[in-house]
């Protein structure tokens, strides 16, 4: 356990000005070549560091990570708010990916198609702490998964199991920070909407669902049936083949 604050310790340390493991091959870096910047959080009197982790970081923290109990009723609301755009994926998609650079692969690619994982490190009565927190497309909606890295003093617990939130980072704080991001990102889209125009669409199988940009629009479609999906597929593929290509 030991050997696992160190690591904790080492990730946070490397991304004061980069993404943790940087020589990865699957480091992520900005369109522009740059490495992706830390967002900092500042709520209920703490500061936050939101760090982006490449699949090999990720993953590895993610072995002997605790699983917090998900927080559906707080997301529900957050889908009704439409001053966020929490509720649209392909807008979500874009804020994510334009900011902190390209998806990993933290999600299931039959019920969803992009997973951006992050560490988030803050202090906690002197100590660091830090917690996984992966934001990814599930279906029709779009999931916030938060798992606490353990302490040596925290050897003991189940890791094989959910569980409450610990006083260290209580559901209070928890939504707090997930507020931030979410209103962070519905800002960010904003500043870069009217300059976006890049072609993408996205698949959801398991809904019929597609999402991206097209014709100098953001959109978000489900179809009812397959045969309809399948269709709208072939028809977007064609349409980008024939302008730029498809992307995503």
């Amino acid at each position: 356990m030991a050997n696992n604050q160190t690591n904790i310790n080492n990730s946070i340390n490397q991304n004061d000005n980069q993404i943790a493991t940087p020589d990865n091959d699957d480091a992520i870096t900005q369109d522009q070549g740059g490495t992706v910047k830390p967002l900092t959080i500042k709520v209920m009197d703490k500061v936050y560091k939101l760090i982006r982790l490449d699949n090999s970081a990720y993953y590895k923290h993610r072995k002997n990570a605790i699983h917090i109990a998900d927080d559906y009723e707080h997301l529900m609301n957050l889908a009704h708010d439409e001053e966020l755009i929490y509720s649209h994926m392909a807008k979500m998609y874009v804020a994510l990916k334009t900011r902190f650079g390209a998806s990993g692969t933290s999600y299931d690619d039959w019920k969803g198609s992009f997973g951006f994982a992050f560490l988030l490190s803050f202090t906690h009565d002197g100590k660091q702490m830090a917690y996984l927190l992966n934001i990814f497309n599930m279906r029709s909606g779009i999931e916030f998964r938060l798992l606490k890295l353990p302490g040596a003093d925290e050897k003991n617990i189940d890791t094989h199991k959910l569980h409450q939130p610990f006083p260290d980072f209580p559901r209070e704080s928890i939504r707090s920070v997930i507020n931030y991001i979410v209103g962070y990102l519905s800002g960010y889209f904003e500043s870069i909407e009217k300059w976006y125009n890049e072609p993408f669409f996205q698949k959801v199988d398991s809904n019929f669902i597609l999402f991206g940009f097209d014709d100098g629009q953001f959109f978000d479609d489900q179809y009812e049936t397959q045969e309809d999906y399948e269709a709208a597929v072939e028809e977007l593929k064609a349409r980008m083949c024939d302008a730029k290509g498809t992307t995503g």
